[in-house]
């Protein structure tokens, strides 16, 4: 395994990478910008996260940890990629007044 820091991007090589995600765009995303991945999706229970009185983008970073570390603790040499997405609308960005809709 080998990082490095060259011209202000992380290069990554011989590094193991992992989804830990079933989306079918942040797969093609991955391997459009040409990374090598393996996708292992997470067994987490995501009705178990509550998105009550959290922000929504506080919610979505919430499963997108917890999907990312459940499966670096089965793969822990790997590079685990998790995310998540949630669709918000509310008066203004700044008034923190958004509510979580639905997750896509």
């Amino acid at each position: 395994m080998a990082v490095k820091l060259k011209k202000e991007k992380l290069i990554i090589e011989n590094f193991p990478i992992i989804l830990a995600s079933t989306s079918p765009r942040r797969r093609q995303l991955l391997a459009e910008a040409g990374y090598k991945f393996e996708v292992v999706v997470s067994q987490i229970d995501e009705s178990s996260f509550t998105a009550e009185g959290v922000a929504p983008v506080e919610y979505a970073k919430q499963l997108a940890l917890a999907k990312a570390t459940e499966v670096a603790k089965q793969f822990p040499d790997c590079l685990v990629i998790g995310a998540d997405t949630g669709f918000s609308a509310g008066l203004t960005r700044s008034s923190r007044a958004l509510l979580l809709f639905a997750k896509p």
